[in-house]
């Protein structure tokens, strides 16, 4: 019988036939994997998505993206969607213009970066009128030191 095929459908798909397979994912830098189960990864894909409904963004909200393509990434790819959230990943190669114009034209809310984007950010803060929030992806207990307003 046809049903639609939601990213919904994709990850409780992994939990329900293959909750103990392992899935490995690139870490925080080239070098570092990560590793979790299907049913790890479910697990945190919740928690991501009731982390973004706590800071407010909404079904139809643009969440953005300047990551590496890490396990976190990943786990964003499935929780943004799911809560009815546009998922906008951006890249950090494009010039500051590009990626201001990129940002202002969806009309994200809130960004995702990686902690080695600070400075950039910092830098282009004021022209991204759009962002209320942005989330710093770090392994840090503490947030690091930051200009950035609205930071998590």
């Amino acid at each position: 019988m046809p049903y639609p095929l939601l990213i919904k459908d994709c990850l409780e798909r992994g939990v329900k036939l293959c909750p103990n397979k392992e899935i490995v994912c690139r870490g925080p830098s080239p070098e570092v994997e990560v590793r979790y189960t299907y049913s790890d990864f479910y697990k945190r894909v919740c928690q991501v998505a009731n982390m973004l409904e706590g800071l407010g963004v909404k079904r139809g909200d643009v969440v953005t993206t300047f990551a590496a393509n890490s396990h976190r990434h990943f786990e964003l790819h499935f929780a943004v969607p799911m809560m009815g959230a546009i998922f906008e990943p951006s890249t950090i190669t494009l010039p500051n213009e590009v990626n201001i114009d990129v940002v202002s034209r969806a009309g994200s809310k809130l960004i995702f970066i990686d902690e080695s984007f600070i400075p950039l950010f910092e830098g282009i803060k004021e022209e991204l009128k759009t962002v209320e929030t942005y989330v710093i992806m770090t392994d840090k207990k503490e947030l690091p030191q930051t200009k950035l307003p609205n930071v998590y």
